[in-house]
């Protein structure tokens, strides 16, 4: 990509099914520049998939694994989704 963007995926485990943790996420998101969609959301697991600078996708993961307080991450799963 020319644009210096890539997409990664990022898996949270633990008590994450929060009704406010995606709203959490898309203002976490929307300051960092990092576009995103949610691929799974179970109550022990939210699959994400980001789309932005590659230092902003790794601030939004471990955002995200820190989360709000209605939440609590036990691990963090990185994918890069590059060929």
């Amino acid at each position: 990509m020319n644009d210096g963007s890539r997409t990664l995926a990022f898996h949270l485990f633990g008590r994450v099914g929060a009704a406010d943790f995606p709203a959490w996420m898309q203002k976490h998101s929307a300051k960092l520049g990092v576009a995103f969609t949610i691929r799974q959301r179970l109550p022990h697991l939210v699959s994400v998939e980001a789309t932005g600078a590659v230092e902003m996708l790794n601030a939004f993961a471990l955002a995200c694994s820190l989360g709000p307080k209605s939440v609590c991450v036990e691990r963090l799963v990185v994918e890069d989704t590059a060929p």
